[in-house]
C-alpha cells in the first residue's frame, strides 16, 4: 500500500518527504521503498494515508499506487525468474542453486581471487595474478557505489541473482549522467564486468549484468612529448643541482627504466641485482618489468647503499603514498629550470585555476604533454630509433601487444624520422634534382656521410674525397 512519510515534533505530525512511499512484504520481510510521484494537494489533517484529501492528493495518491503495483509485479516477475533457474539447476545437478547477498558480493568476490587455482595446491598461491592493492581499492569502490543504487532504485533486490540487466543498463545510464570521462566509465564498466562475471556460478545469476552495455568511445588522446638527446642532456645538468636531490633518482629511475611514476618511487631492494646488472620489477599496471642497469642508474643505486628500508627510495615512497602529485610537481620545476616553458601546465593568459572554474562552471585539468611519464616515451622511443629489437623493447616496458607501445609511447621527432629516411632511401632525395657540384662546404660533406649505406659507401667516398681534393686511389678499385 501508499504511505506518507511523517515524524512528530512537539505533538505535531509533519510530513519528512514530499513523495509518496510504498510498503509490500517480500520473503516474510516489510519493504519500504521510495516512490518518483511527489505528494501533490492538500493532504489530510490527521496525515493517514488512508484518510481522503482534495483532489489534487488523491490523483497523486493514485500515480503512486500504480507504480507501486508496477514495481511489485517487476518483483515477482524477476522472483518467479529466479524460482524457475533454482528448479532447473536443482534437477540437472541435484543440488540447489546457489544464493549470495547483495552485501557479501565484494567479499566473496575477492576471496575467489585469493583462492589457489588448484585445490590441491597447498603453496597458496592465488589462482589468478596478484592484484594490487590499487586496484582492489578501485572494484571495492565500483560495487559499493552500485550497492548503494541497488538499495535506493531496487530494494526488492536483495541477493546477486536478483540483479538484471535492465538494473545494469540503469546505473551505468546514471554514471554516463554525471559526465564522467570516457576513462572512467569504461574503467567502472570493466570493474563490475569482471566482478559480476566471477559470481556468476556462485551466486544463480543468470547472465553477466553488464554484459550488453557498451564501451564509450574515448576522444583522441593526448600523448606526452618525448625528450631529444640533447634536452636529456639539459636536464641530466639541472638535476645535479642541490635544490633537485630529492627528485633526481626519480628522473634517472625514470630515463634508465622507462617505468611509470609509481613503479620508479617505490620499487623495492629485492627488485635489484647490481652483481648481475639488472633489475625486475612487478609493475603495478603491466606484467613484469625486466632491465639492464645503465651505469648512470647504478651510480645512484649505490648512493642509497647501505639499505635502510624496503624501498630503494624511502623518502621518495613516502612521499608518493601520501601525495602523488608531489614528485609530479618536483618533476614540473626541474623542467621549468631546463627551459621547458610549457612543463607547468598554466594556462596562457596566466588565470588562476579558481577563476576558470568561475567562468566555465565545471574545470577541465589540462593535458600534461611533457612530465615525469615523459620519460617513459623518451627511452621507448630512443630505443627504437637505435635499433633496438621491438620485442625487447615490448617485455621491458611489460606490454603484451607492440600496438600498445607504438601507438602511445613510440613520438619520434620529424628531424629523426627525415634523417632515418635520408639513411634508408637516399636515391628518393635525389630524384629529379640535378647533381651537386663538388664542394668543401661542410654541410655539404655532412649531408653525403648521413646519406652513406653499405651499398653507397664507395660512390660517396669518392665524391667526399674529390671535395676535399684528394687524390689517394680507392684502395677497392
Amino acid at each position: 500500500m501508499t504511505i506518507l512519510k511523517t515524524h512528530s515534533w512537539k505533538g505535531r505530525k509533519t510530513l519528512s518527504s514530499q513523495f509518496w512511499y510504498g510498503s509490500f512484504r517480500r520473503d516474510r520481510k516489510k519493504i519500504v521503498t521510495k516512490l518518483n510521484v511527489r505528494i501533490d494537494g492538500t493532504p489530510p489533517a490527521s496525515l493517514r494515508s488512508g484518510d481522503p484529501g482534495d483532489a489534487a492528493y488523491e490523483r497523486s495518491r493514485v500515480r503512486a499506487e500504480l507504480q507501486l503495483e508496477q514495481m511489485i509485479a517487476e518483483a515477482r516477475d524477476r522472483q518467479s525468474h529466479v524460482q524457475v533457474l533454482k528448479r532447473i539447476h536443482r534437477l540437472q545437478t541435484g543440488h540447489k542453486l546457489p544464493t549470495l547477498k547483495l552485501e557479501a558480493a565484494y567479499a566473496h568476490w575477492l576471496a575467489l581471487k585469493e583462492a589457489p587455482a588448484d585445490p590441491d595446491d597447498k603453496t597458496g598461491d592465488a589462482g589468478d595474478a596478484d592484484y594490487s592493492e590499487r586496484y582492489l581499492s578501485q572494484a571495492e569502490s565500483a560495487v559499493g557505489k552500485f550497492l548503494d543504487f541497488v538499495r535506493r532504485k531496487e530494494p526488492t533486490a536483495t541477493e546477486v541473482g536478483h540483479i538484471t540487466a535492465d538494473i545494469g543498463r540503469q546505473y551505468m545510464a546514471s554514471r554516463y549522467m554525471r559526465k564522467l570521462s570516457p576513462k572512467t566509465f569504461n574503467n567502472t564498466l570493466t570493474l563490475l564486468r569482471s566482478v559480476f562475471g566471477d559470481l556468476l556460478p556462485e551466486a544463480g545469476l543468470p547472465e553477466n549484468p553488464f554484459a550488453s552495455v557498451k564501451r564509450r568511445k574515448k576522444p583522441e588522446c593526448i600523448n606526452r612529448v618525448p625528450f631529444t638527446l640533447e634536452q636529456i642532456e639539459r636536464i641530466l645538468r639541472v638535476i645535479k643541482e642541490e635544490k633537485h636531490g630529492f627528485v633526481r633518482p626519480i628522473i634517472i629511475t625514470a630515463l634508465c627504466t622507462a617505468m611509470r611514476r609509481g613503479d620508479c618511487c617505490r620499487w623495492t631492494w629485492d627488485c635489484v641485482n647490481l652483481e648481475e646488472n639488472f633489475i625486475a620489477v612487478k609493475a603495478h599496471k603491466t606484467n613484469a618489468l625486466v632491465q639492464s642497469i645503465f651505469p648512470l642508474l647504478a651510480e645512484e643505486i649505490r648512493r642509497h647503499l647501505p639499505k635502510r628500508s624496503e624501498y630503494v627510495f624511502p623518502l621518495q615512497a613516502a612521499v608518493f603514498d601520501s601525495n602523488p602529485d608531489a614528485m609530479t610537481h618536483r618533476c614540473e620545476q626541474v623542467l621549468r629550470n631546463a627551459g621547458f616553458s610549457d612543463a607547468s601546465g598554466g594556462y596562457c593568459d596566466g588565470g588562476s585555476d579558481l577563476r576558470l572554474k568561475r567562468v566555465k562552471g565545471r574545470g577541465i585539468r589540462r593535458a600534461n604533454i611533457r612530465g615525469l611519464n615523459s620519460f617513459r616515451g623518451t627511452w621507448i622511443t630512443i630505443a627504437l630509433n637505435m635499433g633496438v629489437v621491438p620485442e625487447i623493447v615490448r617485455k621491458i616496458t611489460g606490454h603484451t601487444a607492440m600496438e600498445v607501445v607504438l601507438a602511445h609511447y613510440y613520438k619520434p621527432a620529424r628531424e629523426d624520422i627525415r634523417r632515418e629516411l635520408m639513411k634508408k632511401m637516399p636515391a628518393f632525395f635525389n630524384i629529379g634534382q640535378p647533381a651537386e657540384p663538388a664542394s668543401s662546404d661542410g654541410k655539404s660533406l655532412l649531408k653525403a656521410i648521413e646519406a652513406m649505406t653499405h651499398e653507397n659507401w664507395e660512390s660517396v667516398r669518392g665524391k667526399i674525397l674529390a671535395a676535399l681534393g684528394d687524390t689517394t686511389p680507392n684502395p677497392s678499385a
